[in-house]
């Protein structure tokens, strides 16, 4: 699949705290979500800005990499129910 080559090679960096306290969602492929969910808590093994969002749903979709061309429909029903929820 093409990509344009900045979004691989430059990093995103946001700094407002208000990114805290907007509604997300991960969907979760090739890492469960339990899983997940604990690397993402502060502290070691891995800290993520994922543990400090206010209102974080999870969502697993068990499948490879790229669930958009191994699950499409089940990846569809993910963003759709999360379009919902915001």
């Amino acid at each position: 699949m093409p990509m344009p080559a900045r979004v691989a090679r430059e990093p995103v960096r946001v700094a407002d705290p208000a990114r805290l306290a907007v509604p997300a969602t991960v969907v979760c492929s090739s890492i469960p979500s339990t899983v997940l969910a604990e690397l993402a808590t502060p502290g070691p093994p891995l800290h993520t800005e994922l543990g400090e969002i206010a209102d974080l749903t999870w969502v697993d979709v068990p499948t490879g990499h790229w669930p958009m061309l191994s699950r499409p429909r089940d990846l569809a029903d993910a963003i759709v129910a999360a379009a919902r929820q915001a």
